[in-house]
């Protein structure tokens, strides 16, 4: 998905909820190619909207940054680059309640497949 499609993506999923928001600023870390996208929302739909961001991007990390003195609310969407999302999606993937025990079942059945094979062998 190209930088632009994913800020213009989040902030259409922002301004459902807050029809005030706008993007304050969008970055790139150097360090891993990350993407920052920062959106001023209103305190009152806040927690609204970082429930919304993370259900749509369950690999980005989603925060609020909150200015106590002015009380400006910004929804903070940091997106990994492809090579990261493929891994932490593969880590997410792996950590699923049932996984261990699909993962035991195909052991076993890999076990029998391979001792089936062998007792044929010997006849």
């Amino acid at each position: 998905m190209s930088k632009k499609a994913f800020c213009d993506r989040v902030l259409d999923r922002v301004k459902g909820l807050d029809a005030s928001a706008a993007i304050t600023s969008i970055s790139r870390r150097d360090m891993d190619d990350a993407m920052l996208v920062r959106v001023r929302t209103a305190p009152a739909t806040a927690s609204a909207v970082l429930e919304s961001l993370r259900s749509a991007w369950p690999l980005a990390t989603v925060s609020l940054v909150e200015n106590l003195i002015t009380g400006r609310s910004e929804a903070q969407v940091s997106l990994p680059n492809e090579r990261d999302q493929t891994e932490l999606a593969l880590r997410m993937a792996h950590e699923r309640p049932g996984q261990a025990v699909l993962r035991a079942a195909l052991r076993f059945l890999v076990v029998l497949f391979i001792g089936a094979c062998v007792m044929s062998a010997f006849r």
